[in-house]
C-alpha cells in the first residue's frame, strides 16, 4: 500500500488553493504535521524543501498537530485554510476539499509489511502477512481508502 499525501481545504476552498505553491500566498494560513511527531510532517517538510518553498510556507503555519486527525479538524472546521494529510483518510470526507498533489512534488510513502524474527507468534504473523497480502485482503484496505501497491491505476 501506499501512503499518498494530499492538500486539504475546507470544502468551499476560501483561499482558492489548487497546488503546493499557493501555499506560499499572503493571507493563507496553513496547519502541518508537526515533523517531530507525525510522519507527515516530515514528508510535507521535505516535499516543500524540494520545492525550494519551505521557508515561505512556514510563515503562514499557524498551527501545528501530533497527527493527520487533528489536521484534518482544523480545516474541516475552517481554522486553517489549508493542510497536507494521507489520501486515504479524506478521500470520501465531505467536511474537506481533497486536491492532489503532481506526482513531481510529491513524495509517496510505500507502507510495508513484514513479520518479526523475534515474533511470539511467528505462525499467526506469517498468517497475517498473508492475508494482507491476498485479494481478499487488498479488498479490505482499498475498501478503507488505500492506493494498493503496484496499482495500475497509478503511475507512482
Amino acid at each position: 500500500m501506499y501512503h499518498v499525501p494530499v492538500i486539504i481545504t475546507p470544502p468551499e476552498n476560501p483561499a482558492n488553493i489548487s497546488s503546493l505553491d499557493d501555499l506560499t500566498n499572503d493571507g493563507v494560513s496553513v496547519v502541518f504535521g508537526d515533523s517531530e511527531a507525525a510522519a507527515i510532517g516530515v514528508l510535507c517538510q521535505k516535499m516543500l524543501t524540494n520545492k525550494g518553498i519551505y521557508e515561505h510556507v512556514e510563515e503562514n503555519v499557524v498551527a501545528k498537530g501530533a497527527t493527520v486527525n487533528e489536521l484534518v479538524t482544523y480545516v474541516s472546521l475552517g481554522q486553517a485554510d489549508a493542510s497536507t494529510v494521507w489520501e486515504d483518510l479524506v478521500r470520501d470526507n465531505e467536511d474537506v476539499n481533497m486536491i492532489e498533489i503532481p506526482e513531481g512534488d510529491n513524495i509517496i510513502k510505500i507502507v510495508p509489511i513484514a513479520t518479526l524474527k523475534s515474533s511470539e507468534n511467528p505462525e499467526l504473523a506469517d498468517e497475517f502477512v498473508q492475508f494482507v497480502i491476498s485479494d481478499e485482503g487488498k479488498a479490505v484496505f482499498e475498501e478503507y481508502g488505500f492506493t494498493l501497491y503496484h496499482d495500475i491505476k497509478r503511475s507512482y
